[in-house]
């Protein structure tokens, strides 16, 4: 990692990330560069005060394993409206974060985990998040390389 803050973003959450990538079959970087980007490396209220790294919002009718409405929730913006999900745990947040990527529309993009630019080119394209997508595309291609080195160098 290139800054001192990158680093510690990197050494503080790069477990936990590496468990729930593992389990959803997602190569660690590339879930380590979506949670950096989605919060602002660490920063965000999402992360700090609702355990959500990938900023998921709530959809009540989507099941999942790992958050129900008694977690509760906090506001989105309001230009955005609705709400993000809260988790109990960090570890929940991120293992629901690789959950929903195994969704259809999201699902096709890691067929090509293996080429960073082709799947950053077509992950921006599903609709994940809803900011400006060649912003996200050029954070995820300069930053996915720089996190696989790191876990190369953490898991040798």
């Amino acid at each position: 990692m290139n800054t001192p803050k990158k680093r510690a973003f990197f050494n503080k959450y790069w477990r936990v990330v590496k468990i729930a990538a593992d389990k959803y079959q997602i190569r660690p970087e590339i879930l380590m560069a979506i949670m950096a980007h989605e919060t602002a490396w660490g920063r965000s209220d999402n992360l700090l005060k609702g355990n959500n790294p990938g900023g998921v919002t709530t959809a009540l009718w989507r099941k999942t394993p790992y958050w129900s409405p008694t977690d509760g929730t906090r506001d989105r913006p309001k230009n955005e409206g609705g709400t993000y999900n809260k988790y109990k745990t960090l570890e929940l947040g991120l293992l629901d974060n690789a959950y929903l990527l195994t969704y259809k529309r999201y699902h096709a993009s890691f067929k090509l985990q293996n080429d960073t630019a082709e799947f950053a080119a077509r992950f921006v394209k599903t609709g994940y998040f809803t900011g400006d997508p060649e912003i996200y595309r050029k954070s995820l291609v300069y930053n996915i390389p720089q996190f696989k080195k790191a876990y190369e160098s953490v898991t040798k």
